[in-house]
């Protein structure tokens, strides 16, 4: 998912909240019942007198694992309405009567429990249950958009999924957590005129009556229940609806080729890269479809990604130009990449989404600048997200990408992990570790990481694993210590630089940057720091890898230049590492005549050789009241 919405709620549900969480509610389910599958319906449109309600019947493939007796049944619901339920074992046979009437139902940890009369044994069965529900407006669950024909001036109605965060709930009864994997079979009962699209192919349409039919689709991956995705509408598709399309209202079929050409080629790229094609993952569609009314830019529900309109509809003369056109490449090459980061492998729990958004927003940049080095966006993101989220960590209200289990439980905690700490700084540190391993080991890491964990949940630990088994044998580093201390603790370092014995020695300490070391903050944490730098006696600024480790117990670190001064040096190259540097003054000064740097193809952009901005990298220079100066490396 790329971008997200405003939180809102009513004060009652926001109460209830408080009273769940005061009482000591357990927001999570339990491990004992486990589901594998579910058959979902979904009927709209079947009452013109209550247009906004639909109909639904879900059954549910569940196991009962473990040793603990099971005397009851719970999972998830949300603005749903129970009709019915009912439970069989793996014969067909009815366990035991259900009355609708005696399920119990928590509206602020918003669970349902199925009561039994007698303890299941382990095994398998099958949960049932008829329910009724409403096609919303609030751009949760199933909602409705609508648009205006242009030719006809009529007003055409479409229904929409969003299910992230957790909002499976209000569309069937589900265990809504991204651990509970399971396959998805899915009806669309609706009106003639319409039609269907899922995450899956359409297998055929069979007729209920004159007048409605249902859409009948091929059966998902194991995936988690906010990827669940389908769409009514009357739209068509450019491309083959069987492999790639994009779907959108007619009258837009001739605005979508730029958006379907970018799609062919991020395919292609990633299917490279990951070397796990996208037709292996275990879907063999992709479809991108447009809504005139969506919360976010796009949504990445596995093979059938949601944008909003303006992410694919290139209008000529108006909406096609040079920023629009990037916005779309970023957009389709973020959504694109969580097929294997989000979909095929998927966090398994809240505490941990940076597992998925830090990497599609990392491959955002750097994949759509392979494809696309024109728009230089592996220049762009230094200032539009480092910079950016600069200033969010440097203050006391941050977060860290990894929180604990514990803490995130509540709907509101959910939401809090759903911040830009999750993507702008978890893509800054995904390109520090790429940097620093360099392309080929990370590369490798990531491709294991993929494979090995294809079609199931993880935790940081299962990437760093990765990591560490590829990382470079040449880099003495804590490795534990690096990539913990970067997404488990708050903030980042600045790197205070200062040259004694006439600049044959430079000394180096860190400490935590803050904007106000009042703000309550603990200036106190310290990190693992890879070192790059240049100087005028080696001026090579392509080289990424670092030269030194600020290893986090260590107080100072001695750069030594015996045999011949430096003029200057430069640290953080290409501000490749998540980090400030603060220079002392004559190392300020010498950086601001240094000759290397002054000469014109440094400075002009138009002219042959590497621009001044990848040298250091494209960044602000804040000014102590010292007059050092510190910056991420400095550049004009």
């Amino acid at each position: 998912m790329n971008g997200w919405g405003k939180r809102t709620g009513l004060r009652l549900g926001l109460a209830l909240l408080l009273i769940g969480v005061c009482a000591g509610a357990d927001y999570r389910l339990g491990g004992s019942v486990v589901p594998s599958f579910y058959n979902l319906t979904i009927d709209v449109l079947s009452n013109a007198d209550e247009p906004t309600v639909f109909n639904g019947e879900v059954s549910i493939a569940v196991q009962v694992v473990g040793t603990a007796e099971v005397r009851q049944i719970t999972l998830h619901k949300d603005a749903i309405d129970i009709e019915e339920c009912w439970l069989y074992n793996e014969s067909g046979d009815q366990v035991q009567p259900i009355d609708s009437s005696q399920l119990t139902y928590e509206e602020a940890t918003q669970q349902l429990t199925v009561p039994l009369s007698q303890a299941l044994a382990n095994g398998a069965y099958t949960l049932g249950f008829k329910y009724t529900g409403k096609i919303r407006t609030d751009m949760a669950g199933l909602f409705s958009a609508s648009y205006v024909e242009q030719d006809t001036g009529k007003t055409k109605w479409l229904a929409v999924t969003q299910m992230q965060r957790i909002n499976a709930r209000l569309v069937f009864p589900c265990f809504d957590e991204p651990a509970f994997k399971a396959q998805f079979q899915l009806q669309i009962v609706r009106p003639s005129g319409y039609e269907a699209i899922s995450n899956t192919k359409l297998l055929y349409s069979s007729a209920e009556s004159k007048d409605r039919f249902v859409d009948h689709f091929e059966v998902t991956p194991a995936m988690s229940t906010y990827l669940l995705a389908f769409i009514i509408a009357e739209y068509t598709a450019r491309g083959n609806v069987s492999e790639f399309a994009v779907l959108t209202r007619p009258e837009f079929y001739n605005k979508t080729e730029f958006s379907f050409q970018v799609g062919q080629r991020v395919v292609a790229a990633y299917d490279e890269l990951f070397q796990q094609p996208y037709a292996s993952l275990g879907n063999d569609v992709l479809q991108y479809a447009t809504s005139p009314r969506f919360p976010h830019n796009g949504m990445e529900n596995w093979g059938l990604i949601i944008y909003s309109d303006d992410v694919l509809v290139k209008e000529p003369g108006y909406t096609d130009g040079w920023s629009d056109k990037e916005f779309t490449i970023r957009i389709i090459a973020h959504e694109t990449s969580h097929m294997w980061f989000g979909d095929s492998v998927t966090f398994s729990w809240w505490s941990y989404f940076w597992l998925n958004e830090a990497f599609a927003r990392y491959y955002e940049y750097f994949m759509a600048h392979q494809l696309y080095p024109e728009y230089r966006l592996d220049e762009q993101f230094v200032v539009r997200q480092m910079q950016l989220i600069f200033a969010t960590d440097a203050v006391n209200s941050t977060q860290p990408m990894t929180s604990p289990e514990a803490s995130i439980q509540t709907p509101s905690q959910i939401g809090y992990k759903f911040s830009s700490i999750a993507y702008a700084k978890g893509a800054c540190i995904v390109r520090m570790w790429r940097n620093v391993m360099g392309a080929n080991n990370f590369d490798t890491a990531i491709r294991n990481y993929l494979k090995q964990n294809h079609l199931g949940n993880t935790r940081p630990n299962d990437l760093f694993n990765h990591l560490i088994k590829n990382w470079p044998a040449d880099q003495y580093v804590n490795q534990e210590h690096f990539l913990s201390d970067f997404t488990e603790q708050v903030g980042y370092p600045m790197l205070i630089v200062n040259a004694s014995r006439n600049n044959h020695v430079v000394y180096v300490e860190q400490q935590r940057f803050l904007l106000n070391r009042g703000d309550g903050s603990d200036p106190d944490l310290r990190y693992t720091v890879p070192i790059t730098y240049a100087t005028n006696l080696a001026p090579d600024f392509e080289n990424l890898t670092p030269k030194i480790y600020h290893h986090k117990p260590v107080n100072l670190v001695e750069l030594s230049f015996e045999e011949e001064a430096i003029d200057w040096i430069v640290l953080n190259l290409k501000q490749s590492n998540y980090y400030r540097v603060l220079y002392d003054k004559p190392l300020w000064d010498s950086l601001q005549v240094a000759p290397v740097l002054l000469q014109p193809q440094w400075r002009a952009p138009w002219r042959t050789g590497p621009r001044l901005s990848t040298i250091f990298s494209t960044s602000l220079v804040w000014a102590t009241s010292t007059t050092r100066m510190c910056s991420n490396s400095w550049s004009t």
